[in-house]
């Protein structure tokens, strides 16, 4: 099955479940999403985003890669809260997460040491 046909059953599955939820455990004489503005859906439309993101992250890169793009994606939220005004630029949590962007960038380019192990039978010292 390919990658974009999964990602859709997995899509599907959770909106089906999470209009469930709702229908099922909202108890408001009102109508259902009355009090959604511009904001909310901005919002809703964020999440959607990552949501399907990070399920094509997952089904592709190994775990190294997702910890640079979720890293990442912390960075690019932090930078829109600062654009929007929602809040001020902070210097020391910005380079704590391109630190980590960097370090874990280095660890994936670091790979595996090779230990030549010895052929043949384990060496057993004869205590005489």
């Amino acid at each position: 099955m390919s990658t974009s046909a999964k990602l859709s059953q997995m899509s599907l599955a959770r909106v089906i479940c999470s209009i469930l939820l709702m229908v099922g455990t909202e108890r408001s004489a009102e109508p259902y999403l009355h009090n959604f503005d511009m904001y909310t859906w901005i919002v809703v439309l964020s999440f959607v985003t990552k949501s399907l993101l990070t399920l094509y992250l997952l089904k592709m890169l190994d775990s190294i890669q997702k910890n640079i793009g979720e890293a990442l994606a912390c960075i690019v939220i932090f930078l829109g809260n600062i654009a929007l005004g929602a809040s001020v630029f902070d210097l020391c949590a910005f380079l704590l997460a391109v630190l980590v962007v960097v370090l874990v960038r280095i660890y994936g380019m670091a790979g595996k040491v090779k230990v030549d192990a010895p052929k043949g039978p384990t060496p057993v010292l004869d205590p005489e």
